[in-house]
């Protein structure tokens, strides 16, 4: 078993350890805040329009009366969700209205590098971006972001984040919950920090005072059609890992992970979401129950066969209270069996093995210059981290990759749990941490967890294109660890010849 237990919980967490839900508390206390919709952009019917998003300056009221320096995307804070369906060429026009420059990025889709939103993308203040996607990825949850080089955890902190959905004909056609706002609801869940007069300000520090839900300061409310409620949620924090559980030991039931549906249901207490991590899950909400969350530092990980969890002991703190209302009329059938088919992964098809390690320190003859490159670092004493001994250089391609040929990636970490997110891609986790991933892990996937003393492995194949002017990123998704240097970039080329850069000693 791996354990990872240096760095402890902010005090802070315990103040609000006694949140604990029970049906009398939904339907009772009056602390709660009510949901806020996220506002929906559906291009289901038709992609002609583009999707308008603007990127601009605001202040935020986070439930609390206060009002919050923030960014927003066609609002105060976040972005709406935008549906779209796979086979659409889908046109969107991104404005930055915003005083700083400002990248974003389309996290999840399998999209040629011209068109990801990387670091080499960034929209200068005033200007407009306007690309056209086409949608290959099957129905699943997917998360747009800001990434923009050395500044990307300060503006996603700050709203410049939201969902993209892509539905199929599997999905639409699906025996499951999909009337949005009703039986079907989309959870961004970010940790948050306040002052003393109760504003949201920006920390670099992976847990903090509290949580928000959609925006909007936990604990939240949301009066749901009684029965099977499906919750696709997002763990939007910058550094904050997160357990999800139910009240009253309530099941949960995964039906989907980063890249899509299982090939069935899982039944499971609890599961743990990295930042940038996205899992949908039904939940009966036949009486009242609640979401329950213990945020915890990458340094508070554990791993055996199937499990993966926290060493954390703090006492769970609701996010959202589901109350069911008779008045509202959802979906009415039963917990599916089947979901889709995914091919097996076969390790045996890997052409090539890739290692990276990752590090919260690089060689001497990189620190010096890593003030030059752009990154940001937020420790007193830090000056760079890296991935195999290099910090991220804007100017440096760290690995060439063919299309359409499997690889295994092995992914290792010399100090703490880092969440390793590939850009253009879906993969299937072979082991993380070391060990065989949880049931709700087997699907596809954008994230994976490395560990000190351990190797991670995931076999991927990417078959779009990325050149050396719009290449793809690897990176840690605690944003200050991207921004601090932990990421490198990779182009992806028909008949490409294999490269990596030497490690860095």
């Amino acid at each position: 078993m791996i354990t990872t237990t240096r760095r402890q919980f902010m005090a802070g967490i315990a103040a609000t350890s006694g949140l604990l839900a029970t049906r009398s508390w939904a339907f009772n206390n009056n602390s709660h805040h009510s949901l806020k919709p996220i506002p929906v952009i559906d291009t289901l019917n038709s992609a002609e329009t583009p999707v308008r998003l603007d990127l601009q300056m605001a202040q935020h009221n986070f439930g609390n009366g206060t009002l919050s320096d923030t960014f927003g995307i066609n609002g105060t804070y976040l972005g709406p969700i935008v549906r779209v369906r796979k086979g659409q060429e889908t046109a969107f026009e991104l404005t930055n209205k915003i005083n700083e420059p400002a990248a974003i990025h389309w996290h999840g889709l399998h999209i040629p590098g011209s068109l990801d939103g990387g670091p080499h993308q960034a929209l200068e203040v005033g200007a407009t971006w306007k690309p056209v996607l086409p949608i290959a990825n099957p129905a699943s949850l997917n998360f747009y972001h800001a990434h923009t080089h050395g500044s990307t955890g300060y503006q996603v902190y700050q709203g410049l984040a939201g969902v993209l959905i892509v539905e199929d004909d599997n999905s639409l056609a699906a025996d499951l919950p999909k009337t949005m706002g009703v039986d079907d609801f989309v959870l961004v869940l970010q940790d948050k920090k306040l002052d003393s007069t109760g504003s949201v300000v920006f920390s670099p520090s992976n847990v903090n005072d509290t949580l928000a839900v959609n925006g909007t300061l936990a604990p939240t409310l949301q009066k749901v059609a009684p029965g099977l409620v499906r919750l696709r949620v997002l763990n939007a924090s910058n550094g904050a890992f997160i357990k999800l559980s139910l009240s009253e030991n309530q099941p949960m039931h995964v039906i989907a992970s980063d890249g899509g549906f299982l090939t069935k249901p899982v039944s499971t207490d609890f599961i743990i979401l990295s930042p940038g991590e996205r899992y949908e899950i039904l939940v009966d909400a036949s009486h009242p129950v609640s979401l329950m969350t213990v945020r915890f530092d990458d340094e508070e990980i554990i791993a055996k066969p199937g499990i993966v969890d926290t060493t954390s002991k703090t006492t769970p703190v609701m996010a959202v209270a589901l109350v069911p209302d008779k008045n509202k009329r959802g979906f009415t059938g039963s917990l599916p069996t089947n979901l889709s088919v995914l091919p097996a992964a076969e390790p045996k098809a890997a052409q090539r093995i890739r290692s990276f390690d990752l590090s919260e320190n690089v060689p001497q003859r990189f620190s010096s210059i890593a003030p030059t490159l752009g990154n940001r670092c937020y420790g007193k004493n830090q000056i760079a981290m890296g991935i195999n001994g290099r910090p991220m250089d804007m100017n440096f391609i760290n690995e060439a990759v063919p299309t359409g040929e499997y690889e295994i990636w092995r992914v290792t970490s010399q100090d703490g749990a880092h969440p390793f997110h590939i850009h253009g891609c879906s993969f299937r986790i072979l082991k993380q941490m070391g060990v065989t991933p949880p049931d709700y892990a087997s699907g596809w996937k954008d994230m994976i967890y490395a560990a000190p003393g351990s190797v991670s492995e995931l076999l991927v194949k990417f078959d779009h294109k990325a050149d050396s002017k719009t290449p793809y990123m690897y990176h840690c998704h605690i944003l200050k660890h991207e921004d601090c240097g932990m990421m490198g970039q990779f182009t992806v080329e028909d008949h490409a010849t294999p490269y990596s850069a030497p490690v860095a000693v």
